[in-house]
């Protein structure tokens, strides 16, 4: 018996009462510790004291537990009462219950990786996109145009050039070459920027212009990392006293399912809506009891996340008259900057600034959310152009949710205000006003009521009223019903209503009706069918019962490298005829394939073998040409594009040595794919000695000369992989040979034998 159940038993001695409470005081014990229901699993030194309980504070650190500040080396739990202690003597563990502020925070949130999983590729080549149209027409208004949109790459850089040729026939309409943009661009996925160099266009907020440029544009590049969420993200608080199940509804759908430690939670969200929603938190223990809370959000992209940047400056020289004169640029340099800065997650503030050609502008605004109920905009810029000033103050609202749209913004410029994108203007609308309502219910359809008032100081103010609504029914059929209405003035009204459903798998029909402001109506009958993805035929049609019985017809076809189409216009009376054809040159690898337009990144796959069957994702995309290639036109940049070759539709003898990759590629690039697909003569022999008995399973056949062997497996039967000359197979044990010669037939995977070894020097051969 220990000696202090002695000292408790001589209770009538008061000096072996003190004993007693000296070797009590003095007790020290080795306890597994269970923290609020869970068990740690750590063995940790306890002190009782008095029937007090003593840890080292660096052990409770340990586990977890928060402090109070200027906790000495020894935490006294007795000392607090919200602290429940109980000790299990027979099992040696002592369970602790401490409340929700001793506990750290479980932070649950959406992580990105920390680094792609996916190594980013772009190999050097060059593609152009071109569009050949040809159009003949009534008289002599005939033309031919050339569209070309060109870029050449390597894993650093990208040049970009895009013009387009026109040349009339049979007028004297000029004809000749037009460029639209040329650039070099440099990006920085690790640092989310991009530098052009070129024709560029500034960023601008909403309450700005953007404008064309020849110089020098620095930005931020979100695009590059689509993984990055840049706006902030509803996190939802809870506790649990126990170790639980937390289960995260958005909207009333499952979202989201944790195991939490006992203690308080932080889960985030990506909600799959924008707009206000509705969280509900529930906590399951082990025992089935349930904690459920309510939380209201409202999630939307016009901010950035706390401490996010977003930048533009750019420099250069502003263009003029583009898409009609290729080098039209003034000789004055201009600047323009934007920035905005995720400042909270209610918060982001806005700077704008804008010089050059006599122009200095500066603007601030923010973009504010207002708990639950909306994001408020604010802006406010003041102009100085040669000394004449103004000004321009935007208010903004907007509210959304599941049933419900709202937006409103009011714009007010003084007469004065000028920014790069109108210096030339003579005169700016002084005053607008837009108002927007949506109503939503899967059973109604959706509801939508615009208003417009628009005034400036040399005309009479406008105001416009529009009503749209469209539902959508089973089987694909929809409706469709505008109405727009000039408030005051001339009360121009105009009503127009489709009708449209589904035939077939790519095909639909319309049927539709307008009335302009005359008062004039015409009715439209459409017919179509969408050309399929992998390549086929389809066709457009329309008529209408105006007075000029304007139609249209076309035939459109893909095919494996282009896409063309042939139709004919009829408008106003006058026929214009059109043929138009669209595809891609690429050049990779000292070699030049056609392919359909690039529209973002390819890919140029190499099976070694003809015939290959090539997947994009689970779709096949195309087959290999006569050299073993092809060109896969329609990859995403900076999103994981997996491809690969079907071995199902290769012969036996393929032999792969991989059937998928997953690629990476950058923007407007391409990447090179190697898979090797090389095709043996395998031979599966049947195998018999001299006694015309097959050889048993296990038997070890030696290839002469070489430490090469082959094992028979069941029925005597030892397969080769790929026999493309003569070999002597060696069986040692028995002390005989037989000679394998390849087939004279090409044959896939023939069966050879029964082959007999003998013991003579000669072996076997099959004839």
């Amino acid at each position: 018996m220990p000696l202090s159940s002695w000292c408790k038993l001589c209770w009538l001695s008061p000096l072996l009462l003190v004993v007693c409470q000296v070797v009590d005081a003095a007790e020290t014990l080795y306890l597994e510790v269970v923290v609020n229901g869970k068990n740690t699993h750590r063995i940790i030194e306890v002190i009782r004291d008095d029937m007090s309980w003593n840890i080292a504070s660096n052990d409770l650190a340990d586990l977890g537990i928060k402090l109070p500040k200027n906790t000495g080396v020894l935490f006294r739990l007795s000392d607090f009462a919200q602290i429940g202690i109980d000790y299990d003597a027979q099992f040696q563990r002592l369970f602790l219950t401490f409340p929700s502020e001793f506990l750290p925070l479980q932070q649950l949130r959406n992580e990105r990786p920390i680094k792609r999983s996916t190594q980013l590729q772009r190999d050097a080549g060059a593609f152009v996109n071109y569009n050949l149209l040809a159009s003949s027409g009534s008289g002599r208004n005939r033309y031919l145009n050339v569209w070309h949109e060109g870029y050449l790459f390597n894993e650093d850089v990208h040049l970009v050039s895009m013009g387009m040729y026109q040349q009339a026939l049979g007028q004297a309409q000029d004809s000749g070459y037009t460029r639209f943009e040329t650039y070099a661009q440099w990006d920085n996925e690790d640092a989310l920027w991009r530098l052009a160099i070129g024709d560029v266009i500034n960023a601008a907020p909403a309450w700005g212009r953007s404008i064309r440029m020849g110089g020098i544009r620095f930005a931020r590049d979100f695009a590059l990392d689509p993984s990055l969420i840049t706006f902030p993200l509803p996190e939802f608080y809870g506790e649990s006293a126990v170790p639980s199940q937390v289960d995260l509804l958005l909207n009333g759908k499952s979202y989201r399912r944790e195991q939490v430690d006992p203690g308080p939670f932080l889960v985030s969200a990506i909600p799959y809506f924008s707009g206000a929603g509705t969280a509900d938190i529930i906590t399951t223990d082990a025992q089935g009891r349930q904690l459920s809370q309510r939380v209201d959000f409202y999630v939307t992209n016009q901010l950035l996340a706390k401490r996010q940047l977003d930048y533009d400056l750019t420099f250069g020289f502003r263009r003029n008259n583009f898409g009609l004169d290729s080098y039209d640029y003034d000789n004055r340099p201009v600047f323009s900057g934007s920035l905005r800065y995720g400042l909270h997650d209610y918060v982001t503030p806005q700077l704008h600034l804008q010089s050059g050609e006599g122009l200095l502008l500066v603007g601030v605004g923010a973009n504010l959310l207002m708990g639950n109920i909306g994001v408020l905009e604010l802006a406010h810029s003041v102009s100085d152009h040669h000394d004449i000033r103004g000004k321009q103050t935007l208010v903004g609202y907007s509210y959304a949710q599941r049933w419900l749209g709202v937006s409103m913004r009011y714009t007010h410029r003084h007469q004065g205000y000028r920014d790069l994108g109108v210096l030339d203007q003579g005169v700016l609308n002084d005053q607008q006003w837009q108002v927007g309502l949506s109503f939503y219910e899967p059973s109604l359809g959706a509801l939508g009521i615009n208003y417009f008032h628009i005034r400036d100081p040399h005309m009479d103010a406008r105001s416009f009223m529009s009503l749209t609504w469209n539902r959508y029914f089973d089987r694909g059929f929809t409706a469709y019903f505008s109405y727009t209405n000039q408030l005051y003035g001339q009360r121009e009204k105009v009503f127009s209503f489709s009708l449209s459903f589904p035939f077939g798998n790519y095909s639909q029909a319309s049927v539709s009706g307008y009335r302009n402001p005359t008062r004039e109506w015409s009715n439209q009958v459409q017919a179509m069918r969408n050309v399929p993805y992998e390549g086929g035929m389809g066709w457009r049609v329309g008529i209408d019962d105006g007075n000029r019985n304007n139609a249209y017809g076309s035939w459109d076809y893909r095919a494996a490298y282009y896409d063309t189409s042939m139709g004919f216009y009829r408008l106003m009376g006058e026929v214009q005829y059109q043929a138009e054809l669209a595809g891609a040159i690429v050049l990779m690898n000292r070699d030049i394939y056609w392919g359909r337009a690039i529209t973002d990144a390819f890919a140029l796959v190499e099976a070694g073998q003809p015939g290959v069957p090539v997947l994009v994702g689970n779709k096949k995309v195309g087959v290999t040409n006569e050299d073993g290639k092809l060109l896969v036109a329609d990859l995403y940049s900076y999103h994981e594009n997996r491809l690969s070759i079907d071995p199902m539709d290769l012969p036996v003898n393929a032999a792969l040595s991989s059937v998928e990759q997953i690629v990476m590629p950058r923007r407007k690039s391409g990447v090179n794919l190697q898979f090797s697909v090389r095709y043996t003569r395998p031979v599966l022999l049947v195998v018999q000695d001299e006694r015309l008995q097959l050889l048993p399973v296990g038997t070890v056949l030696r290839v002469k000369d070489t430490q090469d062997t082959y094992q028979v497996g069941w029925n005597g039967e030892v397969y080769i992989e790929n026999l493309v000359a003569p070999v002597e197979l060696v069986f040692t044990e028995n002390n005989c040979s037989l000679q394998v010669v390849p087939p004279v037939e090409d044959i896939p995977f023939p069966r050879l034998g029964p082959l007999t070894c003998l013991s003579s020097a000669e072996g076997h051969s099959l004839p």
